[in-house]
């Protein structure tokens, strides 16, 4: 039994990610065929030193799940930003699959400054195509801390 629980405050980032190359000679496509990149910075608003955790949930297909890494701890100055791209999302995952799409999740017990930047090529000359810029909100959820 548990003499004393606390509820704690945590701030929840969800940020889309969709990176890598979809090619046109799949016959179902999820999107249009072409090569897709994702970001993820991050700002530490704050006048000190904050930690905060990421995992990788990867999106499955026809209402099933994919694969959900555990959290990672990290620490960053204050003012400062940091940026997650494929590299982070392959070492969270310990390997990147030529196609990925799901969400990088991030857990502070402060608001941060989170933005999500999207940008894509065609498949066939590789110039650029589009850029996207997304500010994520956070949602408040309640962790149980003993």
């Amino acid at each position: 039994m548990l003499d004393h629980v606390e509820l704690k405050k945590i701030y929840q980032y969800a940020v889309k990610v969709i990176q890598g190359k979809i090619k046109d000679d799949r016959k179902i496509l999820p999107i249009n065929p072409g090569i897709y990149y994702t970001s993820v910075n991050i700002h530490n608003p704050w006048h000190k030193e904050i930690k905060y955790f990421v995992k990788v949930a990867v999106s499955g297909s026809n209402g099933e799940s994919g694969p959900i890494t555990a959290f990672s701890d990290h620490k960053l100055g204050p003012d400062a930003t940091t940026e997650y791209d494929y590299i982070g999302f392959g070492t969270l995952l310990n390997n990147l699959p030529s196609f990925l799409e799901g969400f990088f999740v991030i857990e502070s017990s402060v608001q941060l400054d989170v933005i999500g930047v999207y940008s894509g090529t065609d498949d066939k000359e590789g110039n650029f195509g589009s850029l996207h810029l997304e500010r994520v909100p956070a949602r408040i959820i309640n962790a149980v801390r003993i």
